[in-house]
């Protein structure tokens, strides 16, 4: 998975999305790593940068690691129904890395090496090596998920009205079915 953004525009929970988020990773067993915060306030609103690398060990050789970079712009605070939220700009990207450790190993020697690489390709894959790659993408998607899931509460409902000709025809069928209506 490389860099699957969510892009959202509107009202959102700063606390509610980082909540989100930490319930995402340790309900996969993540360890949460954060590797940059910025904030910087400005006349329009604060900017916010922060890039999280969580990351899990499968074996002593395979490494799990998501990185999230969330960004926001022009973050002002507005109070919507009597609560408060936060309106702006939000960009949240997700890359999934699969990181592999085989010093200290009788693999590393040149032959060896090559020969386990030529066997994985094409005759047999290790089952912890090919299971921790669909782990990965499915504790990704997971958290991708439970992220987009979060935003489209805030999305406002459209409502859908009918045409005028629409309308002309539900009042009709209406109309027909009321046999109970007054007649004069």
């Amino acid at each position: 998975m490389n860099n699957k953004e969510i892009v959202h525009t509107g009202r959102f929970k700063i606390d509610d999305l980082y909540l989100t988020i930490n319930r995402a990773l340790e309900s996969r067993s993540y360890i949460k790593r954060e590797k940059r915060s910025e904030e910087l306030v400005a006349s329009s609103g604060r900017q916010v940068y922060v890039e999280l690398r969580p990351y899990k060990y499968v074996s002593s050789e395979i490494k799990l690691m998501i990185k999230i970079k969330i960004n926001l712009e022009q973050v002002t605070e507005t109070k919507f129904e009597g609560e408060h939220y936060h309106q702006g700009d939000l960009r949240i990207s997700f890359d999934a890395w699969y990181m592999t450790n085989y010093r200290k190993k009788w693999t590393l020697r040149p032959w060896w090496y090559f020969l386990k690489g030529v066997i994985g390709k094409y005759l047999y894959q290790w089952p912890e090596e090919k299971n921790s790659r669909e782990l990965l993408v499915s504790d990704t998607a997971v958290i991708y998920a439970a992220v987009r899931k979060l935003l489209q509460n805030y999305q406002p409902k459209a409502q859908k009205y009918l045409s005028e000709t629409e309308v002309i025809k539900e009042a009709g069928k209406e109309m027909k079915k009321g046999n109970g209506l007054i007649s004069h």
